[in-house]
């Protein structure tokens, strides 16, 4: 089996993936499709570290300055399609503030979202949460997860930070020890405990 996600997001072309494109077509939503979608970001197949989070966020100006021209946009498709690690320099502003933007540009985290596009604030947009639960590449996105995802961290290949578990609906009863749930899942950063276990846990396969 090859990698779901990666295999996945390789067939996007434009804006929407086409399997999304009818479904969303047909159905009362507020996910904004102007821009490429933020399905995930970073070397999602080798990261030792994957951060799961709910959706791309979306701003009519920070986000219109992250594709301000042709070649943002093509970074962000060659990115996804062969899942790269960004250089420093391409990391949007709001994660490049983060504690492991760092990460991000070495390879060793991974960010995937639940749902690929783009929202303000998903937690209040009920005709968007209405219909994830249907949406082609979310299933695509928890079958990765249930497959692929978690059996690794079980072999204790990898580590995984649930920020954002809503939609992802990991059972923390039945989770493999590797798999860390944030303790403050409503802010932006990561807390300081989750930071420091992303680091014992790259100190130990160093």
């Amino acid at each position: 089996m090859g990698h779901l996600l990666v295999e996945h997001w390789r067939r996007l072309t434009g804006t929407v993936h086409p399997d999304d494109e009818p479904f969303l077509r047909a159905r009362p939503h507020r996910f904004n499709l102007d821009f490429p979608p933020p399905a995930f970001l970073g070397d999602v197949v080798n990261a030792p570290v994957i951060l799961l989070f709910a959706n791309g966020g979306y701003d009519a100006v920070l986000t219109a300055e992250e594709f301000a021209d042709l070649a943002a946009v093509d970074a962000h498709f060659r990115r996804l399609h062969r899942a790269e690690a960004p250089e420093l320099t391409e990391i949007a502003a709001y994660y490049a503030t983060k504690a492991y933007s760092g990460w991000l540009a070495s390879g060793d985290v991974a960010i995937v979202n639940a749902v690929a596009y783009r929202s303000p604030r998903l937690s209040t947009e009920r005709d968007n949460r209405r219909i994830i639960p249907h949406l082609p590449s979310y299933r695509v996105h928890r079958r990765w997860m249930i497959e692929q995802l978690l059996p690794e961290v079980s072999r204790e290949e990898r580590l995984v930070v649930v920020h954002r578990n809503g939609l992802w609906r990991i059972d923390r009863a039945r989770a493999p020890k590797g798999v860390l749930f944030s303790p403050a899942p409503a802010a932006s950063h990561l807390s300081r405990s989750t930071v420091r276990s992303i680091q014992d846990f790259l100190d130990a396969r160093a």
